[in-house]
């Protein structure tokens, strides 16, 4: 009933039923009256056979029109062309750039049963855990997408899965699963076949190139990245940071995630993370500080680890000793497996540095 209805107003927050349906003259407005940061407006013409989905996404905030389209769907199906196909690609949009979620998008979904978990619900929850760490629904993001990943024609499902499990098997001491490296490559290969120019593809490919060692094809994406002045925020970011923590050229990751945060206020507090390994490599302990604070994660190995070798190069053994502790409560086995977990996204160089300067000030780690 809804699709067939004139002038539908929709929202992905809790707009009162009372106003769905209705002509507003002035939806921005009403929209900042709600509290919501975005407002979808569409228009749906039956056509024979199926229909035509006008849509327009509002920024409340700046009443800027950040996307719009016109597209056939199907009133069944779960293929590209239905209408969850195009919730899909909306939501995918509005998180596209890599930038903090509006809560009201995912409270819904989170609160929801667990069958109703539709696959771009589950891609928005999962950008959301890559852009401030929500664990709680983790799991069963990534339980809903590999059942998508198989069938899904949409490459935000396999390319955001991908980045997702790169991130968690890499720095999540709370997800048990050993790495594995062969899902990632084939999550990236499905991506690359649906949508090979979705600046998510291009994440996961450069993920797969990452782990793989080919860090010549992994610079490439990122200087093209680089050159291209339309690139998505998320991308030229993402890349930025990644040719900074594989030490392929720490000055153009710099200038790229530069460029990600002065375009995008709303940047993920993971790239300050890479800012402060760059920084303890060039002996700025309080920079690193400061980035670690902005980076604002105190659990998982990487805050602890930093926090440890800065106190180290400072001649604090207790405390350095202390945060090291930190480090191996979190993630028993890093001894043994560094390599394997946060080997695979961080240069050894990096840690090996930093294994040094701790075991120089008398902490053993047995990582060396």
């Amino acid at each position: 009933a809804e699709l067939a209805a004139m002038d539908l107003v929709v929202s992905m927050g809790p707009i009162p039923r009372s106003l769905r349906g209705t002509r507003m003259a002035h939806p921005v407005e009403v929209a900042r009256q709600l509290g919501l940061d975005y407002l979808v407006c569409g228009q749906v013409r039956r056509v024979e056979g199926g229909a035509v989905a006008g849509i327009r996404i509002t920024e409340s905030s700046s009443g800027l029109q950040i996307w719009t389209s016109e597209d056939a769907i199907g009133l069944c199906g779960k293929g590209r062309n239905s209408i969850r196909g195009l919730a899909g690609r909306m939501a995918a949009r509005i998180a596209g750039d890599w930038g903090a979620l509006p809560t009201h998008i995912t409270r819904r979904v989170r609160s929801g049963p667990a069958i109703s978990l539709f696959p771009f619900e589950a891609v928005m929850l999962a950008r959301q855990y890559l852009t401030h760490f929500h664990f709680e629904h983790l799991g069963r993001c990534v339980q809903c997408l590999r059942e998508a990943a198989r069938s899904c024609e949409d490459a935000a499902v396999p390319a955001t899965l991908a980045v997702l499990l790169n991130t968690v098997y890499s720095s999540e001491p709370r997800w048990d699963e050993p790495m594995n490296a062969r899902e990632i490559h084939e999550l990236a290969a499905r991506a690359s076949r649906l949508g090979p120019d979705d600046a998510w593809t291009r994440l996961a490919l450069a993920v797969s190139a990452m782990l793989d060692g080919r860090r010549k094809e992994l610079l490439e994406m990122a200087k093209r990245a680089d050159r291209e002045e339309d690139t998505p925020w998320m991308l030229v970011g993402a890349l930025g940071a990644l040719v900074s923590i594989q030490a392929l050229d720490p000055e153009l990751g710099r200038r790229m995630i530069r460029r990600y945060c002065e375009d995008n206020p709303r940047y993920p507090r993971l790239v300050h993370l890479t800012l402060a390994f760059l920084a303890f490599a060039e002996g700025d302990l309080p920079l690193v500080r400061e980035e670690l604070a902005r980076f604002g994660v105190p659990w998982g190995w990487a805050s602890p680890l930093l926090s440890a070798a800065c106190f180290a190069v400072e001649g604090n053994a207790d405390a350095a000793r202390s945060d090291w502790e930190r480090v191996i409560t979190a993630f028993p086995d890093l001894p043994q497996r560094w390599r394997e977990t946060i080997g695979t996204q961080w240069h050894e160089s990096h840690l090996r540095r930093i294994f040094a300067v701790l075991e120089s000030a008398g902490v053993r780690t047995g990582c060396l």
